[in-house]
């Protein structure tokens, strides 16, 4: 592994570790993994002045690429998939890759059953 890369790995472990969150993939063998969990309670408005997407309502996890090993392959291939976070469930909208490859940003939303349970 290249310097750079174990180096990111390594801070990020560390970041994860002291500020992260546990969080579960609810796959069928069940997952544990830190990720670092923004769910902002206040609405905020910040400008697009270079085009760049900022989402700063939506509800987001971080984690390192052997985290959640498929995750983003599968929610890619279009299968729902589900991540536990704080007892609450959300499925996965979608999952994009930082910069550097490594880190990756999963977009939540919360799952629909947690909200309007069945009767």
């Amino acid at each position: 592994m290249p310097e750079f890369d174990a180096l990111a790995e390594q801070t990020f472990a560390h970041v994860s570790n002291l500020m992260g969150e546990p969080a579960v993939w609810l796959a069928s063998n069940r997952v544990s993994g830190r990720v670092l969990y923004k769910d902002p309670t206040e609405p905020v408005q910040i400008g697009d002045a270079e085009r760049y997407e900022y989402r700063p309502n939506d509800i987001t996890i971080e984690y390192y690429l052997d985290t959640f090993v498929g995750l983003k392959k599968a929610v890619d291939s279009g299968e729902r998939q589900f991540i536990e976070v704080r007892g609450r469930r959300f499925f996965v909208v979608d999952i994009t890759t930082k910069f550097d490859g490594g880190t990756y940003v999963a977009q939540l939303a919360p799952d629909i059953e947690e909200i309007e349970p069945e009767l």
